[in-house]
């Protein structure tokens, strides 16, 4: 499921709550989050359960994996 929300929400993930993640993941889809390029929600969208994060900064979202696996 590719999830696209810009205008939706300054916190979008927010949006993506513990019912809806347990829905697409109960139909057995994948989930891809479009897009997003503010560090500090990229920093909240990569603690949820998501299977990939469009985004225009992938060094910056680089740098946040790195920090949320410590190395």
């Amino acid at each position: 499921m590719h999830l696209c929300w810009e205008r939706a929400s300054p916190t979008p993930h927010e949006l993506l709550t513990p019912e809806l993640i347990a829905s697409i993941r109960q139909h057995g889809l994948g989930i891809v989050l479009w897009h997003e390029e503010r560090p500090q929600e990229l920093r909240e969208l990569v603690k949820l359960d998501v299977d990939g994060i469009c985004t225009n900064t992938p060094d910056v979202l680089a740098a946040i994996l790195r920090e949320a696996q410590g190395t």
